[in-house]
């Protein structure tokens, strides 16, 4: 069912396969693992490095969530974000990851006196979501993050 409407293609069907038992079973653990998560308590934002390829420098950083529990698994935030979407956790985390990341890119932009540029993986739900925008901006003026140094990024199976 998940491959289907993940698929482009509308009225579509899959034959079950025995291969995707573990795909559906760490798709199902990782729904466990968040459906009474709290963003504050329970995740962890991953700093990735963007650097620039000419001159070696970081130049910023793509942000990540993660729990705080180990998982017997390995996710993508690609795989995290919908499962939050669907337990209905992306609204809050989004807003948590989005005050986390400012508020540490503030501290080393301060640090290193420089404006490091942010990369935030967002539900594509929330960049349509204008209560989300307004947060954004006000929480972006507040710190005085320049919102020319922020991307949000979301998955690439989600814009298709």
């Amino acid at each position: 069912m998940y491959m289907v409407k993940a698929s482009t293609k509308r009225d579509n069907y899959k034959y079950f396969d025995k291969a995707l038992v573990p795909s559906v079973a760490r798709h199902n653990n990782l729904q466990e693992l968040l459906e009474n998560a709290v963003p504050e308590n329970d995740f962890v934002l991953h700093y990735q490095p963007l650097v620039n390829t000419e001159t070696g420098k970081i130049f910023g950083a793509e942000v990540f969530p993660r729990l705080k529990t180990e998982a017997s698994f390995e996710y993508s935030a690609d795989e995290l974000i919908p499962v939050a979407e669907d337990v209905g956790l992306m609204g809050k985390l989004g807003i948590w990851i989005v005050r986390e990341a400012l508020s540490q890119f503030t501290k080393w932009n301060e640090k290193y006196n420089t404006e490091f540029y942010m990369s935030i993986n967002l539900s594509a739900l929330q960049l349509l979501d204008s209560t989300f925008i307004s947060f954004l901006k006000s929480e972006s003026t507040r710190v005085k993050f320049p919102l020319s140094k922020m991307g949000l990024d979301i998955s690439t199976t989600v814009m298709l």
